[in-house]
């Protein structure tokens, strides 16, 4: 019996058709991606095919089956075998938190929620894009003329309705803060002023000890909703800024608990923001440049999502 790779003849077939199906596992779908200009990175990525998996897709087209007959010179039932043993070691793998492989085209794995996750290779597929290169890029910095130097008396009443300026813009920002302190922090002000007319506490809660904050792994504390507390930065180095690659949004506790165990395991440093029952999820490091900011994300992208972005710098 011939040995046959089921996974090698995918990138094969995806530049001459739409979509190659893997009976009881997906399908491979490829569209026409024109090329890119990517401003972060500061790179032109030429013509592509944009290659995608869907688990939907798992019906028997015929297509791979026709293909393993034709390259290996085999029967079709003996076709049709190799790919059910295929499917078979895929999903084992898969199981098992391990990678499936497809040359050229990208791997497969399973994702914090149980479903299959398609990490896509740098492969151009795309036959008209043969020997493209990727360009990079940085942009031009265009020098201003220097303004003539102001007359002493425009400096004079410019530098007073400046002083006047600033001391309005002070005074609306104290009365706005004032104003916002009160109505967020209201309650805790009239049970001030009430405390003295409540009742004494029951002395059998006296010397109740407070309970101890969850902790993550890293020994970081979480708030009441179990999110960690993301407000502190890593420190930088005077050369150095923030930059925030955000991963995804997540509803569900668990889910972003999971993530961030992921995080550390990979060695990042977790970043979560959390607005009202959404948690924003992602990884936050210093960089010295665009080169740091662009290896860091194709990083996180290889290891927990080829979807994820840069969000701040």
């Amino acid at each position: 019996m011939k040995q046959v790779d089921v996974a090698a003849c995918i990138a094969g077939l995806l530049p001459d058709h739409p979509s190659v199906m893997i009976p009881g596992l997906g399908g491979f779908t490829a569209a026409y991606a024109p090329a890119k200009v990517d401003q972060v990175l500061g790179n032109i990525q030429p013509p592509s095919l944009e290659v995608r998996f869907d688990e939907n897709l798992a019906a028997d087209d015929g297509l791979l089956t026709a293909h393993l007959v034709e390259t290996y010179g085999i029967g079709y039932e003996e076709a049709s075998g190799a790919i059910q043993g295929f499917v078979r070691k895929a999903k084992s793998a898969l199981q098992q938190k391990e990678l499936v492989s497809f040359p050229k085209v990208g791997r497969l794995r399973l994702d914090f929620e149980g479903s299959i996750q398609f990490l896509p290779d740098a492969e151009n597929l795309y036959p008209d894009s043969f020997g493209l290169p990727e360009i990079r890029f940085r942009p031009l910095k265009r020098s201003e003329p220097t303004p003539p130097p102001p007359s002493p008396a425009f400096e004079t009443r410019s530098r007073a309705r400046s002083s006047f300026s600033s001391g309005l813009v002070l005074a609306l920002a104290i009365l706005a803060v004032t104003v916002t302190a009160y109505f967020l922090f209201r309650p805790q002000i009239n049970a001030l002023f009430a405390f003295q007319a409540e009742e004494e506490a029951p002395m059998e809660r006296v010397n109740v000890p407070p309970p101890e904050p969850l902790r993550e792994p890293s020994g970081e504390a979480l708030d009441d909703e179990g999110v960690a507390d993301s407000s502190e930065a890593p420190t930088l180095a005077p050369e150095q800024k923030q930059c925030i690659i955000v991963i995804g949004l997540f509803r569900d506790k668990n889910n972003v608990d999971r993530l961030v165990q992921r995080i550390y395991e990979e060695g990042f440093e977790p970043y979560l923001e959390k607005n009202g029952t959404i948690t924003r999820v992602g990884v936050q490091f210093p960089y010295t440049s665009g080169e740091d900011v662009a290896g860091s994300l194709r990083n996180v992208q290889s290891k927990l999502e080829p979807k994820a972005f840069v969000w701040k710098k």
